[in-house]
């Protein structure tokens, strides 16, 4: 890489809101397959390339490498220069918006729109543990804001969730269902981890 695209590479991963320590642990490579998750991960990293759909949902189970997926797919994404990414956690996503929306009308010069424009205009958004949130009237419009509008502009959007689609809002899971739809199956990778080494 040139220095002026590794700037560049710098910059994205600033404003992506990605944590920072995930860029080593959360990979493709540090994937652990299974006979169960083999296709599954197949299929993510084929989203990178040739995706089925722009609407990808990985579900399953705490603990069973939703987010450790949708991470290593956002690193790839933004390192094989395919454009921005943002990341998020639903409820976190949902609580800036709430307190910038706030701050704003208290006179606050942090304009809350900026992030709501981000989350609906990025390349790549990954909207972690839907359905964890605290549901609203308010929090389902802005979450139905966003994902209708990339919807529409047919955005690539991953969402993880321990729900399945029909236990979230009906228009989001409408939405969700008819792109690519993934169930990782298993126990959680932790709790199997600290079996070991206990």
């Amino acid at each position: 890489m040139t220095a002026e695209q590794l700037h560049a590479l710098d910059v994205l991963v600033r404003i992506s809101n990605l944590p920072l320590p995930t860029r080593a642990t959360h990979r493709f490579s540090r994937w652990q397959h299974s006979d169960r998750t083999e296709q599954v991960f197949l299929e993510v990293k084929a989203f990178l390339e040739q995706p089925k759909h722009h609407f990808l949902s990985l579900l399953g189970g705490v603990g069973c490498g939703k987010t450790h997926l949708a991470l290593s797919l956002a690193w790839d994404w933004l390192e094989t220069g395919k454009g921005s990414v943002l990341y998020y956690q639903v409820e976190s996503l949902l609580d800036e918006l709430r307190v910038g929306y706030r701050e704003w009308e208290r006179g606050d010069q942090v304009d809350p729109y900026l992030l709501l424009e981000q989350a609906k205009n990025c390349h790549l958004l990954i909207l972690d543990d839907l359905g964890a949130h605290k549901p609203t009237a308010w929090a389902e419009a802005k979450l139905d804001e966003i994902v209708d509008y990339r919807y529409i502009n047919r955005r690539a959007t991953v969402v993880t969730s321990n729900l399945s689609l029909l236990m979230l809002p009906e228009r989001i899971s409408d939405r969700f269902a008819e792109g690519t739809v993934l169930v990782l199956e298993g126990k959680s990778y932790r709790r199997q981890k600290g079996s070991e080494e206990g």
